[in-house]
């Protein structure tokens, strides 16, 4: 049941739908409303103490008479009835099972969650509930948390009896009772509207990304077209007249031809950059990514800003070309927004690859702006979160940025001094096909 938003959480939700609409130039939109109303109901949902698993484990150990790590219960623990009493009242959905993967104890919200009575999944295993792919992932966890004894985080597909597939972060801690028996506990959170709300933010993204591309794009077109143009009318004009020199014709020919080809160039880094193949991994040329997206913005960065690039060899990155794109897209503009509408030639944006001492494949990209306030550093990766003027910016560049980078395994980093100006370090590791050593005969 969708919980009814305060008071307060209305005005909130109606003021982030107004500045969406203002910065993406849209109606104020139901659908407008209904995405901020979801993101205000899933960050006060998660702000709450009962949807910290890592505490409700902790408190199940404490009620169960075990300790953290790899656990033991002595004699005296709570009964069955009075544990599963305790269990019922925990939000999350809660599993026990034991080292043949069977479900031993289960509170409502898993039964719930699941679609099934307790009674049909109580000394069940996955296999007999979820598809062969998911109950083969859950199994896999399951055997590295008996063997090893160390808590496992991991996101999951799982499938309820209707058939609906949810996005779901499980923890799971092995226990040893008085017996020496093991047994597994597992707490459940539901992210799949999270996940969905994080595609609506990135889209709503792009479209602005998209806005901010146009008038760049049209006058980076317009110049070598208009190459094209000028010498085409000049040899239709002199086509027939045998006075007018062939090398004259030839080079007007020559010079058009190249207007083509640079407009060429900018639609096929324009059509890389708007439709990347696909959101699969696989190893991708880091570098040659972040050229294209740099060609893209190009006419809007030099308009306010000298453009250095000093791109070093970096090793393939486990990622896909769209979220890079975005990454790098987020980043430049950013950058630029930094700048004003100063004299370009007294600001920069450099733009730098390398591969660190770690093997790792790093991306800077650096602005002489204004710099961040030092209060403000923890806090702009932080969804809607801006400094900029109402209708100025919606603050979902960064988190967005922090989210995709994060999902690709990397991580990124913020250098930033008043007056001086703020550097964004990427740092994605190594691909497989370039980090692991070649077999050695």
């Amino acid at each position: 049941m969708t919980s009814r938003l305060t008071s307060e959480q209305q005005r909130r939700a109606r003021r982030i739908a107004a500045r969406l609409a203002d910065e993406l130039n849209v109606q104020l939109t139901d659908e407008l409303q209904q995405l901020a109303a979801d993101l205000v109901r899933w960050l006060s949902d998660n702000a709450t103490p009962q949807r910290r698993p890592h505490r409700l484990l902790e408190q199940l150990a404490e009620l169960s008479g075990v300790g953290p790590g790899d656990h033991s219960a002595e004699d005296g623990g709570l009964d069955r009835p009075f544990l599963q009493k305790i269990i019922d009242t925990i939000a999350d959905p809660l599993f026990v099972k034991d080292e043949q993967h069977r479900w031993v104890l289960l509170n409502d919200a898993y039964c719930e969650f699941m679609g099934y009575p307790r009674g049909e999944l109580l000394g069940q295993s996955d296999y007999d509930f979820f598809p062969e792919e998911q109950a083969d992932v859950f199994w896999e966890k399951d055997n590295l948390v008996f063997s090893t004894g160390q808590p496992d985080v991991n996101e999951e597909k799982l499938t309820d009896a209707e058939g609906v597939e949810h996005t779901v972060v499980t923890k799971k801690t092995r226990f040893i009772d008085a017996q020496g028996r093991k047994f597994l506990v597992g707490l459940i959170r539901d992210i799949t509207e999270r996940r969905q709300l994080e595609e609506r933010l990135e889209v709503a993204r792009r479209l602005m990304s998209l806005g901010t591309l146009a008038g760049g794009i049209a006058h980076e077109v317009n110049n070598p077209l208009s190459y094209v143009l000028t010498n085409i009318e000049y040899l239709l004009e002199t086509l027939d007249d045998p006075e007018e020199p062939t090398d004259e014709k030839r080079r007007a020919l020559q010079a058009a031809l190249r207007g083509a080809k640079r407009v060429q160039e900018i639609v096929e880094g324009l059509s890389t950059f708007s439709h990347a193949s696909d959101d699969r991994l696989r190893p991708v040329n880091l570098v040659e990514v972040l050229q294209s997206t740099v060609d893209v913005a190009a006419a809007d960065i030099r308009s306010h800003a000298t453009l250095v690039e000093d791109y070093k060899e970096t090793p393939t990155v486990q990622a896909s070309e769209r979220s890079l794109h975005q990454i790098f897209f987020n980043l430049l503009v950013n950058a630029t927004d930094a700048l004003g509408d100063g004299d370009p030639s007294d600001s920069a944006i450099r733009v730098t690859t390398y591969t660190d001492d770690n093997s790792n494949a790093v991306v800077e990209i650096m602005d002489t702006g204004e710099g961040i306030p030092p209060q403000h550093q923890d806090q702009i990766f932080d969804p809607f979160f801006t400094t900029k003027p109402v209708g100025e910016g919606t603050g979902l560049g960064l988190a967005i940025c922090h989210s995709l980078v994060a999902a690709l395994n990397g991580h990124i980093e913020v250098d930033s001094k008043l007056g001086e100006g703020t550097t964004f370090r990427l740092v994605f590791p190594p691909s497989r096909c370039d980090s692991e050593p070649e077999d050695s005969d």
